[in-house]
């Protein structure tokens, strides 16, 4: 969709996805759906922020 100049603007489950029309640009998007305990999100969510 990015290619055609559609990128992604928000997701809403279960799988209604907005686009806002722009440039086109070469993006990939990737969705990772966990359920996790609360008490587990914390180290979860740390291994992507010092992932960068």
């Amino acid at each position: 969709m990015a290619k055609k100049g559609y990128h992604l603007e928000n997701l809403a489950l279960p799988g209604q996805y907005t686009f806002r029309q722009g440039e086109p640009g070469n993006y990939i998007y990737c969705l990772d759906f966990q359920a996790l305990r609360a008490k587990d999100r914390g180290s979860y969510y740390q291994l992507f922020t010092d992932a960068g």
